[in-house]
């Protein structure tokens, strides 16, 4: 499949690894893309400095400058604070993929490289970069630590603190209601024996715990 669905569009790859730089840019050339290639941080900015790309692919562990203090250096420029970054790496450990975004790279790619994930990475990172410039954010310039900032798609949602889930808050409200007092001054639990069926429908059910919603309804045990 060939087509010019990155046609007018420069994009510069930057790989320490030839071969990955040669393979790449082949294939970007059958969407219409013009292609720069650098193989370290510094021969990156020089590559701008010249010719001020669409989208950028950059490499995280290379020799003279990585892609992180390259990014650090894009971002920190005016001219080029807002261009689209694609983290385009091997390094698929966990939790390197949000890392990548809340330091600032618009995309990421793991390789080795699957086509439609290219364009589609690609696309996504050059509407993303122009979000952040109609808000006039900077990608990234909240902190690596992404505090403030929102999580992005497929980030783990933060743990909830110790004695705060949902089942337990059921369990604490459940019993509240039946603490409730009645009419005649006296606690639910503490009326008579002789009290009527009319009094003790008053007393408010306990509600499924959150566990017994997820596992056939079953309700918690006090």
């Amino acid at each position: 499949m060939e087509g010019n669905e990155l046609k007018d569009h420069v994009i510069l790859i930057v790989d320490d690894e030839p071969e990955t730089v040669e393979v790449t840019a082949m294939f970007l050339d059958l969407y219409g893309a013009t292609t720069l290639k650098a193989h370290h941080g510094r021969e990156a900015l020089d590559k701008i400095g010249e010719k001020t790309p669409t989208v950028v692919l950059l490499d995280l562990q290379m020799p003279v400058m990585d892609g992180w203090e390259t990014l650090k250096a894009i971002r920190a420029s005016d001219e080029t604070a807002y261009l689209p970054v694609v983290a385009f790496t091997a390094n698929v450990t966990s939790g390197i993929k949000y890392k990548a975004l809340i330091s600032g790279f618009n995309g990421y790619i793991p390789k080795p490289m699957h086509p439609p994930t290219i364009l589609f990475e690609i696309q996504r990172a050059m509407e993303a970069a122009a979000e952040a410039k109609s808000k006039g954010e900077v990608p990234g310039s909240r902190g690596e630590d992404g505090e403030g900032a929102p999580a992005p798609s497929g980030a783990p949602s933060p743990a909830k603190p110790s004695g705060t889930s949902s089942s337990s808050n059921d369990k604490t409200k459940a019993a509240e209601q039946t603490q409730a007092v009645k009419p005649d001054g006296k606690p639910a639990e503490k009326q008579k024996e002789g009290a009527t069926d009319d009094a003790k429908s008053q007393e408010a059910p306990k509600r499924p715990g959150f566990l017994g919603g997820l596992f056939g309804g079953r309700k918690d045990q006090d």
